[in-house]
């Protein structure tokens, strides 16, 4: 009798194996997929400071995350300005006439990622 139960569990055992095994070689061609799709949209992130009219000018394309947003912060990181991507492309202006001299970082934070561009305001060397 001990050997029929031993066989058995060792039966069991091996097809469940080999399922968890095909199921597991399934899901990983569906995030190949997947994550193929996912790297043919680039994302871009560019920005223009305007001294004269105190204004940033970011653009952007290729964002897919819904929730995606893009913030000023100063160097200590606090973020003073922030506005959420509400589309895959498109430009942002920042007013930064309440801005003191110094200078400022500009974050563009995705689900994937946390791309940060560097600008000063005023005389600063």
């Amino acid at each position: 009798m001990k050997k029929v139960t031993v066989t058995l569990s060792m039966l069991v055992i091996s097809i469940g194996m080999t399922f968890a095994a095909n199921h597991s070689n399934v899901d990983s061609e569906k995030n190949k997929k997947d994550s193929a799709e996912s790297k043919k949209v680039e994302t871009t992130f560019s920005t223009d400071y305007q001294a004269d009219a105190q204004t940033l000018e970011v653009s952007f394309s290729g964002i897919q995350d819904p929730f995606a947003s893009i913030s000023i912060t100063n160097n200590r990181g606090s973020a003073l300005q922030c506005s959420f991507i509400q589309h895959e492309n498109g430009t942002l202006i920042f007013d930064l006439t309440s801005l003191q001299d110094g200078i400022y970082n500009v974050m563009l934070i995705t689900d994937q990622e946390i791309r940060i561009k560097r600008f000063t305001v005023g005389n600063e060397k």
